[in-house]
């Protein structure tokens, strides 16, 4: 089977047997079909350092963090309305927070 590719160099079209169309397909790939083997095996080696998820923060075991303020007294917020689909998602989403040690 024969397909018609518009060449590059012009707006002519160019005629390229199946066979042509996949040795040179598979000359261009080869090399990086190689390449990206070995980087999927580089990463795999190392995959202790990415995140599982978006929750997994990571922590710093070297030194224990303290966070400064200016006073030791909670900000007074007022608290707003919302729906009781809101609520529910800001329970879920405060809840996961919790679990993963964020908050």
């Amino acid at each position: 089977m024969m397909k018609d590719w518009l060449s590059p160099s012009s707006s002519k079209k160019c005629t390229v047997s199946e066979e042509e169309n996949s040795q040179c397909n598979s000359k261009a790939f080869s090399s990086w079909n190689t390449e990206a083997g070995s980087l999927g095996s580089l990463l795999d080696s190392f995959s202790y350092i990415f995140s599982e998820d978006r929750y997994d923060l990571g922590y710093i075991r070297l030194e224990s963090q303290k966070v400064v303020l200016i006073s030791e007294y909670p900000a007074s917020v007022r608290l707003y309305r919302s729906s009781p689909q809101n609520n529910i998602e800001i329970e879920t989403q405060t809840k996961r927070l919790f679990e993963a040690n964020i908050i």
